[in-house]
């Protein structure tokens, strides 16, 4: 029986990488480049550099621990390519009291001729004795049976065919919902639904607990929201005669023209510890404060008419930065001037500010975790 040139290369081509035992050992930042190109011909999707090593380096529990527990395992032939991998992300729980350290595995891929390999990748990964709890969330019904061998268990859990959602905004809700599910005219049909949702809601009796009591506990594990120190938000507007297409999905058209020193001249107003009461759409929460600290208020010209306004605070209320761009927006087109501004702050009243910036130029561009100033926005 005869070979084509083409099978015969390919035969040979595995034989070279079968040549001597592969070698599994820790993986380091500078595999990248070799897992990404593993990931990519099993069919997986790779992260950018950048998104791969923010799972451990922008990550608290891996920072804790000095950042000494191994990003995972590689497996690496003689030839030095990276032919299996599997990702151990370090996650800390607490129950009962007892602080608990866990790794997220994920990612785990081996080429088809070293898969014999599989069952040693992951045996090496559940002998760190300093793991108190392993998790994996991408077990395939193939995976399943290996992973019982290592007496891994499922997660008591309940339906997961139901989803519950706390809805904050009716209308992008609706509007997104009926978009996701490709429904025609999702635009307009958005308006009816948002209107169901919020009467379902609002006419919706109050939900009762099953219990007679309910324990609060008190957690010092990190929390995305509540440990944030100050947080950095951009608004884009497009400052010129005709709008830009590719910009109209994140950027507020502003046709008449904004004198660019009057907008950073009128910034500066909010820098320091103010009551924002005038530029806060009001909760029905009792007691509720709107005092903030800016850190940062800010323009930047990014040239072709792009005007970017940054503002960094430590905390800020709802609606308050695009209140702040609806009048910085009047005062750059001479509605207003800049020393009115300071006067409208310490009126603390919501009917001075006036027009109100459209949302879909505001982005939250940065947070900060750790103690002391924010960095330097870099204008862009």
């Amino acid at each position: 029986m005869s070979t084509s040139p083409q099978s015969e290369a390919s035969r040979l081509a595995v034989k070279s990488r079968l040549a001597g035992s592969p070698v599994l050992r820790d993986a380091v930042f500078d595999d990248y480049e070799r897992v990404a190109a593993l990931q990519v011909r099993n069919g997986l999707p790779a992260k950018s550099r950048e998104d791969w090593m923010a799972l451990w380096t922008r990550n608290p529990a891996w920072r804790d621990g000095g950042g000494e527990s191994p990003i995972g395992l590689v497996l690496e032939t003689a030839a030095r390519e990276v032919v299996g991998y599997i990702a151990c992300i370090p996650v800390a729980f607490h129950f009962r009291g007892r602080r608990l350290r866990g790794v997220v595995t994920g990612s785990w891929v081996i080429d088809p001729e070293f898969r014999a390999y599989s069952m040693q990748v992951l045996n090496r990964v559940t002998q760190n004795n300093n793991v108190d709890l392993f998790i994996t969330d991408t077990v395939s019904a193939k995976a399943e049976p290996a992973l019982g061998m290592f007496r891994w268990s499922r997660v008591p859990s309940g339906k997961w065919d139901e989803s519950f959602f706390w809805i904050t905004g009716y209308h992008g809700f609706a509007r997104s919902a009926l978009r996701a599910k490709s429904i025609a005219h999702h635009d307009l049909l958005a308006y009816p639904a948002a209107l169901a949702l919020a009467c379902h809601d609002f006419f919706r009796p109050p939900v009762r607990s099953r219990t007679k009591s309910l324990t609060v506990e008190s957690c010092s594990a990190f929390d995305a929201r509540f440990d944030a120190r100050w947080r950095r938000y951009r608004y884009t507007i497009v400052n010129r005669k005709a709008p830009d297409p590719f910009l109209a999905r994140y950027a507020w058209w502003v046709e008449s023209p904004l004198d660019l020193r009057a907008l950073r001249i009128a910034s500066d107003v909010f820098i320091g510890e103010h009551d924002f009461g005038s530029f806060c759409r009001k909760r029905p929460v009792p007691n509720a404060t709107t005092v903030r600290r800016v850190l940062e208020s800010r323009w930047y010209d990014a040239g072709e008419g792009v005007l970017h306004y940054e503002i960094c605070a430590t905390a800020f209320c709802w609606q308050m930065v695009r209140s702040i761009v609806g009048m910085l927006a009047d005062t750059g087109a001479g509605r207003r001037r800049p020393g009115d501004l300071l006067g409208v702050l310490r009126a603390r009243d919501r009917s001075t500010t006036g027009n109100l910036a459209p949302p879909h130029g505001l982005c939250l561009w940065d947070v900060g975790y750790e103690p002391g100033a924010p960095p330097e926005a870099a204008g862009r």
